[in-house]
């Protein structure tokens, strides 16, 4: 996935191309996020809230330290699965997956959120760019929220408050990044490079997620019907180079693929 500004000499750096395989997820295999959301999120939120666990408050030491050995094999148990299901191995797609978990777990669900943190956790790979952040003037986005009154307000509503402040926030911080001087010469023009490692990062998603044979995705390239075939070959190297560009670990190829 490419940002909305493009420069022809400007590299992208690795997280944005994990940014856009994390995106097409999203678009290509909505389940994978809602299984985390429904398979993991419970025991993400009851493993870090053991400390409002009655059972937890009134425990020994040692049945305190049972308790969240216990939570803690849960979540593990469950997170592997599910790392298992989608075929997600690697060391930085756990932690971009932890992260949404612990968005979702703070803000509430919001499908979007992950975008939004996968951004924070990576803004000094910006210093990779040609154009760093500092040099184009850009600062790291901030929420100056209010602290939460249990004694004045549910927590439902101020979540519910929160979120909205987040999303007028980040409207606004875009805005004021767009309007920067330091921006003119770029542009919104897309390079047509860009489409095609697009296409390539959903290529990756319907074999490594979605488990597509390489075969069927050369057959249907666009995933429509409606796309010309491509061959094989032309498909497996794009997975091949798309999969080293971010860094994940391709899924093995059954027998009769």
């Amino acid at each position: 996935m490419s940002g909305e500004l493009h420069v022809v000499e400007a590299e992208r750096p690795r997280w944005f191309a994990r940014l856009g395989f994390l995106y097409f997820i999203e678009e290509l295999s909505p389940e994978t996020w809602d299984t985390l959301r429904e398979d993991v999120l419970p025991l993400y939120e009851r493993f870090n809230s053991r400390a409002n666990s009655y059972a937890y408050a009134f425990a020994s030491e040692e049945g305190k330290a049972e308790i969240v050995a216990q939570r803690a094999t849960e979540y593990a148990v469950a997170m592997q699965k599910w790392q298992e299901r989608w075929n997600f191995h690697d060391d930085w797609l756990i932690e971009e997956s932890a992260m949404v978990l612990h968005l979702w777990a703070t803000y509430g669900y919001d499908e979007s959120l992950f975008v939004m943190g996968v951004i924070q956790r990576n803004l000094d790979s910006l210093k990779a760019e040609n154009e760093t952040v500092e040099a184009l003037g850009i600062s790291p986005f901030t929420v100056g929220a209010d602290a939460w009154n249990p004694t004045r307000e549910r927590w439902f509503d101020y979540q519910k408050r929160t979120l909205e402040q987040v999303k007028e926030a980040l409207a606004d911080y875009r805005s004021g990044i767009e309007e920067l001087p330091s921006l003119a010469k770029w542009t919104k023009k897309r390079p047509r490079a860009d489409r095609g490692a697009e296409q390539h990062l959903k290529w990756l998603v319907r074999f490594q997620v979605l488990g597509e044979p390489q075969q069927d995705i050369a057959d249907d390239p666009t995933g429509d019907g409606e796309g010309r075939r491509v061959e094989v070959r032309s498909v497996q190297d794009a997975i091949r180079i798309t999969a080293d560009l971010i860094g994940l670990t391709r899924r093995s190829i059954a027998s009769h693929e």
